[in-house]
């Protein structure tokens, strides 16, 4: 739980007048424990004085998740500075170092710290005295006038009793896992904040509940993309064909069945069919390496892929195919539901997740953690037959299913994504032409969107907008609310708990959380020695319940480090998030950021971990770091380090070449930076935080640049040096090798348009990715007008 924040009081003075001080707690501890904290100083040849010292670097490090705390002292500002492994009794040698008076008998420290309960207020004035003669030590909190109110101050002396308690008796143990809970914030967070029983019946799978609504209305349109539209009973009809045809092929219970089908009708009927026929449906984007596909195919035991002519080619060989769509039409096979197989206990499908060690890893979802969770869904949505959902994230995506299968339970329509790449004004079009009512986007998408609303407004029938993913900036919600009323569902979804798994609706500018647990489900902030940590603690999340997966295949290991035993409910397991968060006195959560190396970037979920180890793959690398950094203001990027390995040279565009093999798109470093060595903490590590600003000229090559020949190729040169932040761009420079992706090429497009007046898609810059080839469409339209 590092941060390179500080905790600091900001001044060099001595303490204020007592009269400052509007609030006071007396931290009451045993005879007992006073005696013992004197021994733990006098047994290591300590002043006392270094105890209480100890203890406020303690109680604001654990309040704050911070390696570094100030506090300031009539002698001036006293600083400590831990990593994850520094003991209190090492806190208390730092503090002996700096109290000098070793005849005082009282101290007096304070310090500025962010408000553990309000995080948004302004940091707080909190002073800490402690006494001790012979027998005992005498300990006090206060708050400056305005700041702490007298409940909030006994909470956080109960906190100091508690760990004044644990040091006493342990001062060995890690500051970081030190104890702060009292009994009644136990109790609290068992129950209060966990109580979220709601009865659904997970007997019901997934395809049957969407049979049981086409039953209810056959001939609803279940489907739409583009011009075309689909029926409840016509998508069911197509399922079933499927699903006969697989079994006929000897799909069974368990069997896993890749499904690699492009956007379109086709993929949900596909989705269905192969859970109708009882196999486990293993999603495979036809856009990823085909090195990446065969991995998939054989970690998860597919021999059979559902998928399109057109997508052969992407797939190994080997694999037996069923073909669907225009291309595999299948004649007399009954297109009637065939008989119940699986129970809610099987599994249903198989996401793969980027993995750290450099292997994806696939996570394992029950019929009945899906079915719960989604009928949860389709509740917090209040979706009906009336509703009409956008369809946007690809199937490979946990966020595909919470898209599909709850509007197909209650007779709502599906609108279809029907092209690879939607730009801001393509997403605004399909909002406004298809009526949709409940959308959800890529974070970084829609903050494009918004300054559209401006003009062309929401449209009259979107009533719910959801977002998740990302940090989600409070500037973004003020802006989306500035244009419009429709209300933000946020959402917290690791795919390992079965999606979403904590909400939270803003209908108005605010601080933005990830909420509160759903129906079925238990959240705990833990330690890292897996201790509950109190109210407005940071600490890593834990999540339990009915939506907790089975854990990832052939990944016993990994298994059993990331899904654990329920604390508080035996024989149940919850899942380490990773995510570092902090909870507040109504149970919410605010996230903070991660504890370990994945990331989020532009709603993909990224292990650093396993960019790192395919780049040290490479025979040329020694070693490698990949980062996300901001070093414009909105443009995050994903950088790669490397170190080649002795006696070799490292050329970024073959590095960026072999990632490509093997990584999807999204997680193909935009830049890399080549360095002699990468920079390291005292203790070994490598210190992220030294890592330089990367030169975003300095991987490409010098020697092939050629210089734009023209006026058009001129222009477009200058656009992508603005956006890019580069120095220079030649008219064989590729944009997505100088560091572009989908959102950066969104504004390129609108900015060449702006410049000649001439449309150009996301798809032609896509199939046209240099100035020169990107030139000759702009040259060549320019003709075709002219002869218009």
């Amino acid at each position: 739980m590092s941060s390179e924040h500080t905790t600091h009081a900001g001044t060099a003075t001595a303490p204020p007048a007592t009269d400052a001080w509007s609030t006071s707690a007396t931290v009451r501890l045993p005879l007992a424990t006073a005696r013992g904290l004197r021994l733990v100083a006098q047994r290591e040849g300590h002043a006392p004085a270094a105890v209480p010292l100890a203890a406020f670097w303690a109680l604001l490090l654990r309040w704050s998740g911070h390696e570094e705390v100030q506090v300031d002292a009539a002698s001036g500002p006293l600083r400590c500075r831990t990593d994850e492994d520094t003991t209190f009794r090492q806190l208390i040698e730092q503090a002996s170092r700096v109290t000098h008076d070793a005849g005082a008998c009282s101290v007096t420290y304070e310090a500025t710290v962010p408000h553990p309960l309000a995080p948004e207020a302004a940091p707080q004035k909190l002073r800490l005295g402690c006494s001790w003669d012979a027998q005992e030590m005498h300990w006090t909190l206060q708050g400056r006038a305005g700041t702490f109110d007298a409940t909030e101050l006994q909470r956080l002396a109960a906190h100091l009793s508690v760990l004044l308690t644990d040091v006493r008796e342990r001062p060995e143990r890690r500051v970081q896992e030190l104890d702060l809970l009292t009994a009644e914030e136990r109790r609290s967070i068992v129950g209060p904040f966990n109580d979220t029983t709601r009865f659904y019946d997970d007997s019901q799978l997934l395809h049957q509940l969407v049979e049981a609504q086409v039953r209810r209305t056959p001939d609803a349109v279940a489907v739409r993309c583009g011009a075309q539209s689909l029926t409840y009973g016509h998508v069911n009809a197509l399922a079933n064909t499927l699903a006969h045809r697989l079994m006929r092929l000897g799909v069974t219970v368990g069997t896993p069945v890749g499904v690699c089908v492009g956007r379109g009708a086709e993929l949900i009927w596909s989705l269905l069919g192969v859970l109708k026929a009882g196999g486990v449906h293993l999603p495979l984007d036809p856009d990823y390496p085909a090195e990446r596909l065969r991995f998939m195919l054989e970690d998860a035991g597919a021999a059979l892929v559902v998928t399109q002519e057109r997508q052969l080619g992407r797939l190994p060989d080997g694999v037996t195919t069923v073909l669907v769509g225009k291309d595999g039409e299948a004649t007399g096979l009954p297109d009637t539901d065939p008989a119940p197989r699986t129970t809610p206990d099987d599994l249903a499908y198989v996401l793969y997740t980027s993995g750290s060690t450099g292997r994806p890893k696939g996570v394992q979802l029950t019929h009945r953690s899906l079915s719960n969770r989604l009928q949860e869904m389709r509740r917090q949505y209040g979706l009906t037959e009336r509703d009409r959902v956008l369809q946007f994230a690809s199937a490979s995506f946990d966020a595909a299913a919470e898209q599909i299968f709850p509007a197909l339970m209650c007779g709502g329509s599906l609108v279809l994504r029907d092209a690879p790449h939607w730009s801001p004004q393509d997403v605004l079009a399909t909002l406004h032409t298809a009526r949709v009512t409940v959308a959800e986007l890529p974070i970084a998408l829609w903050e494009q969107v918004i300054p559209l609303l401006a003009d062309a407004g929401t449209g009259e029938w979107l009533r719910l907008l959801i977002l998740s993913g990302e940090h989600i900036s409070p500037g973004s919600v003020a802006n989306w609310f500035a244009v419009t009323d429709v209300p933000i569902h946020t959402t917290y979804a690791p795919t390992e708990t079965t999606i979403t798994a904590t909400t939270y609706v803003l209908d108005r500018p605010g601080p933005v959380l990830i909420g509160k647990p759903v129906a079925n489900t238990q959240v705990c902030v833990m330690d890292r020695a897996g201790g509950l940590v109190p109210v407005g603690v940071p600490g890593e999340l834990w999540i339990g319940g009915v939506g907790v997966t089975r854990g990832y295949g052939n990944r016993p290991a990994l298994t059993a480090e990331r899904f654990v035993p329920h604390p508080f409910a035996k024989g149940e397991r919850m899942y380490r998030s990773g995510d570092l968060v902090r909870q507040f006195p109504n149970g919410g959560l605010e996230i903070l950021g991660r504890i370990d190396t994945q990331v989020k970037l532009r709603g993909q979920r990224v292990e650093l971990g396993e960019v790192e180890s395919t780049l040290v793959a490479h025979a040329e690398v020694a070693s490698a770091v990949a980062a996300v950094r901001e070093d414009t203001p909105g443009d995050r990027r994903l950088v790669a380090y490397c170190v080649p390995a002795p006696g070799h040279s490292v050329e970024a565009g073959a590095l960026r070449e072999h990632c490509r093999r093997t990584l999807p798109g999204y997680m193909v470093p935009g830049v890399i930076a080549v360095l002699d060595a990468l920079p390291l903490t005292p203790n070994g590590k490598v210190d992220r935080r030294a890592l330089p600003a990367p030169d975003m000229d300095a991987d490409k090559p010098g020697d092939d640049f050629m210089a734009p020949r023209n006026e058009v190729e001129q222009a477009i040169a200058e656009v992508w040096t603005e956006i890019l932040g580069v120095r220079r761009v030649g008219v064989r420079d590729n944009f997505f090798d100088l560091g572009g992706h989908s959102l950066l090429a969104t504004r390129v497009t609108n900015r060449i348009e702006a410049l000649t007046g001439i449309a150009i898609s996301l798809v032609d810059l896509f199939r046209a990715p240099t100035v020169e080839a990107l030139g000759r469409q702009v040259l060549q339209r320019f003709a075709e007008e002219g002869e218009s």
